[in-house]
C-alpha cells in the first residue's frame, strides 16, 4: 500500500512540474517503483516501467540509470515469461498423459 501511494504522489509530481530535469527524475522513481512493487507485490506492472524508462531515454539516450534499470526488467519480464511458459508446458504434459 506504501509503495502505491508513493508512486501515486510520484506522478501528481511528474503532473505539477515543468522542469524538464525534475520530470526525468520523477519517471526514473517511477519505473524504480514499479520494478521494486514487481519484485515484492507482484503488481506485474512491467510494461508501465518499460513506458517510464522508454520516455527518460527517449529525452536523454546516454542516461546509464535508466538503462540499467530497463534491463532489469527486461530480464525480470525474460525469466517469469520462461517461468510461466514451464508451467503451462507442465501442466499440457499432465493433461496428455
Amino acid at each position: 500500500a506504501d509503495v502505491r501511494s508513493g508512486l501515486q504522489l510520484l506522478r501528481e509530481l511528474y503532473d505539477s512540474t515543468r522542469s524538464d530535469d525534475a520530470k526525468r527524475d520523477y519517471l526514473y522513481y517511477l519505473a524504480l517503483g514499479k520494478n521494486h512493487s514487481l519484485a515484492n507485490a507482484r503488481l506485474n506492472e512491467y510494461e508501465v516501467a518499460l513506458k517510464f524508462l522508454d520516455a527518460i531515454l527517449l529525452i536523454q539516450p546516454g542516461n546509464h540509470q535508466a538503462k540499467n534499470l530497463k534491463d532489469e526488467v527486461t530480464r525480470r519480464m525474460n525469466r517469469e515469461g520462461y517461468v510461466g511458459m514451464g508451467i503451462a508446458v507442465g501442466a499440457g504434459a499432465l493433461l496428455l498423459g
